[in-house]
């Protein structure tokens, strides 16, 4: 019997894992690694906000 199943193995996903292993519950992951924007730089790199980017002061 497993107490969680994981759908994707992002930064969240990840995370909650984690969490649940520290508290000694079972996990499935399933990821097809479609998505790899926590794959680059950590999940902080985003060319998105980066075109708009301005300092803050």
């Amino acid at each position: 019997m497993t107490d969680y199943l994981l759908v994707g193995a992002g930064l969240a996903g990840i995370a909650f894992a984690e969490i649940a292993l520290r508290h000694n519950k079972s996990i499935h992951i399933f990821d097809n690694k479609s998505q790899n924007s926590s794959t680059i730089a950590g999940g902080l790199y985003n060319p998105v906000i980066l075109k708009r980017f301005s300092e803050v002061w």
